[in-house]
């Protein structure tokens, strides 16, 4: 199929801003903390949200850099609707509606990734600086099941003719 170009609305506009939002703020995030962390912190948590491994805090890198790919590569993947897979064949009558479904679908996860990832360099900071003892498992499970539906949303919805 060829490429069309896709008309953002005002949702697709407002989650683009929001994932930069996210994105930026978990950089502040991390080079505001970094350097008052002790040398050692959690790296893992078990079931209940308590630390159950410890390591260098250059392991706290990981989520800032998987905030940068995800970010990157899902703004990426939003570029190229036509290059994907998808589950009902594409036509030229439905190829438009079928590609923003894509786009938006892109941009939540994107966000709740984000998000996910912004929520365990937080959780993991307060825990290293001792202000807590454990992760806010509610919060954790909660973006784990939104990112769930919002797969199960997209696929129904990209089935739905």
């Amino acid at each position: 199929m060829q490429k069309i170009k896709v008309k953002y609305d005002l949702f697709m506009r407002l989650t683009e801003l929001l994932a930069a939002l996210i994105f930026v703020i978990t950089f502040i995030l991390f080079f505001a903390y970094y350097d008052t962390l002790p040398e050692i912190i959690p790296k893992h948590f078990n079931i209940f949200g308590e630390p159950d491994s410890f390591g260098s805090k250059s392991f706290l890198w990981l989520l800032p850099i998987l905030s940068f790919i995800f970010y990157a590569g899902f703004t990426l993947l939003a570029r190229y609707p036509h290059k994907m897979n998808y589950p009902v064949a594409i036509t030229e009558e439905n190829a438009y509606e079928k590609y923003k479904l894509t786009i938006k679908f892109l941009g939540v996860i994107k966000v709740l990734f984000l998000t996910l990832f912004l929520n365990l360099l937080y959780e993991t900071i307060v825990i290293g600086l001792n202000e807590k003892t454990r992760l806010n498992i509610p919060v954790f499970l909660a973006l784990l099941i939104m990112i769930f539906l919002s797969i199960g949303i997209f696929i129904y919805r990209a089935v739905k003719k």
